[in-house]
């Protein structure tokens, strides 16, 4: 399914779940945990890509010795 057609579909069924007001406390835990999730996740990720980074260069000494195999300098 396209993106386009897929988000038309979810849209025509989240007014029919907001249309019901006793669905709303549940819509509202279960997209408070999906952002919760995702924000969980963004942190994971940045602290994985920073360990990386870290992990690469560990001094000035193998800084100047990558910089050197890499530029000839």
């Amino acid at each position: 399914m396209k993106s386009t057609a897929l988000k038309q579909k979810l849209k025509e069924n989240f007014e029919k779940l907001i249309d019901d007001e006793t669905n709303l406390e549940t819509l509202d835990k279960i997209f408070s945990k999906i952002i919760a999730e995702s924000d969980v996740s963004d942190e994971q990720e940045a602290r994985q890509q920073s360990s990386i980074k870290i992990k690469e260069v560990r001094s000035w000494e193998d800084f100047k010795k990558k910089m050197k195999a890499k530029y000839g300098y």
